[in-house]
């Protein structure tokens, strides 16, 4: 499903077998529970998704049904466990998104959208983890508990390369998602495309209609 090339291989990730690493060399090894963060050879080692950090050249490594689905696999090869802290979005997901500012994006089956920064890597008091069921936007509601789809629209700016908004497609329709900063204290931003509509008998009287699938 995946195939991220590094200093030294490339690593694999397979659906029903696991992540592999291959040498330049030829040599390959499958990674598994002695070696790895990985929990098993049955469901709970079935990878979903396996993206690279685009700032820190770290390779995510999500799986369903572990017990710790979020991994990390550092520049030397060590594997990490990031355990979800203060929230609880099951253990089956659909997909992992790295945003260009290197925040971590998990959908869920169908409990969310989970928003993770790390941080310092081996530091987990420091993890910042959200659970997104919601999108309000005004008197506009998407409900993003089952999502299917997630982009990043970025801008090129003086400065290069920098994250807009987060897409996120859910039943209903797309929200947005922007300015999730690096404190637990403050919560992400959401807007949710839509129109205004003007009364024709009054320019003054106008209402907000969200873009929503019936």
């Amino acid at each position: 499903i995946s195939a991220i090339y590094v200093d030294g291989g490339v690593y694999r990730a397979y659906t029903k077998g696991g992540v592999y690493f291959e040498k330049n060399n030829g040599e390959a090894i499958q990674f598994n529970a002695t070696n790895s963060t990985l929990e098993g050879a049955g469901p709970e080692n079935n990878v979903i998704d396996m993206q690279k950090d685009p700032n820190t050249g770290i390779v995510w490594v999500v799986v369903n049904n572990a017990e710790h689905p979020l991994k990390s696999i550092d520049k030397e090869g060590v594997w990490r466990n990031h355990p979800f802290k203060d929230i609880s979005p099951g253990k089956e997901f659909r997909k992992l998104f790295i945003d260009q500012k290197g925040h971590k994006w998990m959908l869920s089956r169908n409990k969310g959208v989970v928003f993770f920064d790390e941080n310092n890597l081996t530091d987990p008091n420091d993890d910042i983890f959200r659970l997104i069921t919601k999108i309000e936007d005004g008197d506009c509601s998407l409900d993003v508990s089952e999502s299917f789809a997630i982009t990043e629209s970025i801008s090129r700016g003086i400065g290069g390369l920098t994250s807009g908004l987060i897409w996120i497609g859910a039943r209903r329709g797309i929200g947005g998602i922007y300015n999730c900063v690096d404190d637990s204290e403050f919560e992400c931003m959401f807007t949710i495309p839509g129109q205004e509509l003007v009364d024709p008998n009054n320019n003054q009287d106008t209402t907000f209609e969200c873009a929503f699938l019936n």
